[in-house]
């Protein structure tokens, strides 16, 4: 009888959330799911951050985190969310060297040449080139946070193909990010849930 109750009020709240058109539904009402770490953006935004340790390109880990948590490869937004990646994805993601990726790419009209992007106002090297992708991370924090060893970011192109998407480093100069082939699995990537 329980188990009956619990299934008719899932339903009766999927029901409402397809009927309700000027409020967003959702089913785990603020709270994170287990596993799922919690942050409060300014003013009241509730992020939900999840580092998963599974080989994907960029479109994958995206097709991952959309179908089977309802999420996005997420973007970072500032030291706390970071200071946090930075210790959790040294515990899930065990590969040297390992990389996550995170919800940024290149931005369209940065897709130029090295020179041609030298002359562009809008394509600066600090945090120009690319944007967040996840709708919700509006901070250019992480766009300051290129890993400098590497010299990121370090181009357009690599192996032939441009290097379009950023992932963070995990283990050598952890925390830092840097850009890489979207078309090249990374043993790990960040989805994140909002309210």
């Amino acid at each position: 009888m329980v188990h009956f109750i619990s299934v008719f009020i899932v339903l009766v709240s999927l029901l409402q959330c397809g009927f309700a058109e000027e409020t967003k539904c959702n089913l785990w009402q603020g709270k994170c799911p287990p596993g799922w770490k919690t942050f409060v953006r300014p003013p009241s935004a509730r992020i939900c951050l999840r580092i998963f340790h599974q080989n994907a390109t960029y479109l994958e880990a995206q097709n991952i985190c959309r179908k089977q948590y309802n999420s996005r490869v997420h973007g970072v937004s500032n030291v706390e969310e970071q200071a946090w990646l930075k210790m959790k994805a040294k515990q899930v993601i065990t590969e040297n060297p390992g990389y996550m990726w995170i919800g940024a790419r290149r931005k369209a009209n940065c897709y130029q040449t090295p020179a041609e992007i030298s002359r562009s106002i809008n394509c600066k090297k600090d945090h120009g080139y690319f944007e967040w992708d996840d709708q919700l991370t509006t901070s250019n924090f992480m766009f300051t946070q290129w890993d400098v060893k590497v010299g990121a970011p370090n181009g357009i192109m690599s192996d032939g193909a441009p290097e379009d998407c950023v992932v963070m480093n995990v283990n050598d100069n952890v925390g830092y990010i840097d850009d890489k082939n979207c078309d090249l699995p990374q043993p790990g990537f960040l989805c994140g849930l909002s309210d």
